[in-house]
């Protein structure tokens, strides 16, 4: 047998099963956290009660490393046939937020408030239909039209200028997620570098959400190695259900962040909360929708 147990003192963290068989396969376990703790903590693995094998290193978990975000999902209303009656509302893949929020939380960051969602963003003028909408031939060899990803970064502006006219400046500090009913050939969404902005189309899937954020964060792909500040250590294409990876095209679900991306995105875990930002900051302004 096998036996797995964290190292002395440590009373807030409990592994289950804490003994496992010899065999081939996977075999799943829970490790299950209680408490707060100040320093890391280390999963051991024994055989007859001696170490073997890999130990595995918990971060600390306590409040003063915890990262706190905004996140606001935006159905886009379009039209881009230009038929009467036919315009129609972006949306979310079902669980997209919440595997999301989810996965965050391996990085110790959190969503206080909860994800805001404004229903309809309206963007079926003339003016937008023109300026973003490509007619492609589908791979079934159908005619659509959907959103153009050519000019994404001009739409960008257009979406963060039509937002700002509804909320004002309420939406600044939110990560903004707009939500589209329509294709964009070739992709299921698309986000900037170290930016608070992405769009989804029609296909994406619930873990396309968080993949997307997580570029907005900074995080490259895990097969994309050629910024080692965005991708420390690659991994062959397909092969993890890291949130970064291509994985779900193998049928694999995508639900993991890997340790060297939750130091990334949450920086606190290494060098701990800045005192400006532990401080109250008073009333700030409250998404209403």
């Amino acid at each position: 047998m096998i036996k797995l147990e964290f190292g002395e003192g440590c009373k807030e963290l409990s592994v289950s099963p804490s003994t496992l068989p010899i065999k081939e396969g996977a075999i799943p376990i829970t490790i299950t956290c209680s408490g707060e703790f100040d320093k890391e903590q280390v999963l051991l693995v024994k055989a007859d009660e001696k170490e073997c094998g890999k130990k595995y290193e918990y971060c600390p978990m306590r409040s003063s490393i915890r990262k706190e975000i905004k996140v606001v999902t935006i159905s886009v209303r379009t039209n881009l046939e230009a038929k009467k009656g036919e315009a129609k509302n972006g949306i979310i893949a079902t669980g997209g937020p919440e595997l999301f929020v989810k996965t965050l939380k391996q990085a110790l960051i959190t969503v206080p408030e909860g994800v805001k969602s404004v229903e309809e963003l309206d963007c079926t003028d003339e003016e937008f239909t023109n300026a973003y909408k490509e007619n492609f031939t589908s791979k079934e060899g159908e005619e659509r039209y959907g959103i153009s990803f050519k000019t994404s970064w001009e739409m960008k502006n257009t979406l963060e200028q039509t937002l700002q006219k509804k909320y004002g400046h309420v939406c600044d500090d939110y990560y903004k997620l707009f939500f589209f009913a329509d294709p964009c050939k070739g992709i299921n969404g698309y986000a900037y570098y170290d930016s608070r902005h992405a769009c989804f189309f029609d296909g994406h899937n619930a873990s396309t959400v968080g993949h997307e954020v997580y570029h907005c964060f900074g995080l490259a792909h895990t097969f994309d190695f050629r910024d080692s500040k965005r991708c420390e250590i690659g991994y062959k294409y397909t092969n993890t259900n890291n949130m970064l990876d291509y994985s779900h095209h193998v049928g694999i679900t995508r639900n993991t962040l890997f340790i060297l991306q939750w130091m990334y995105i949450n920086p606190y875990i290494v060098s701990g909360k800045p005192e400006s930002d532990t401080k109250s900051r008073g009333k700030e302004a409250v998404l209403k929708t």
